[in-house]
């Protein structure tokens, strides 16, 4: 039986780490300030009567839900680039 050839892992293939790793902590802040952001404008518009609290509780759930979805689409996107060259 002929030995096993180790399989080698080319230069171009390997990922930084360092780089990937601040792309996540960008991803992440970016995530961040849009929930926060929204958070003070719905909180400024419950202060002034603009929102109800029901209308200001249902609409931070969605902004939360549709910014997480777009986060974790946009997030992976970012990453993958990353990952792949």
């Amino acid at each position: 039986m002929a030995p096993r050839k180790k399989t080698e892992v080319s230069q171009d293939n390997k990922v930084n780490i360092a780089k990937l790793g601040r792309s996540y902590y960008d991803i992440v802040d970016v995530y961040n300030q849009k929930i926060i952001s929204s958070f003070i404008e719905n909180s400024e518009k419950l202060r002034t009567g603009q929102l109800n609290n029901e209308e200001f509780k249902r609409l931070f759930v969605e902004n939360v839900t549709k910014e997480s979805e777009m986060f974790k689409s946009w997030g992976w996107d970012v990453l993958s680039k990353n990952i792949n060259g």
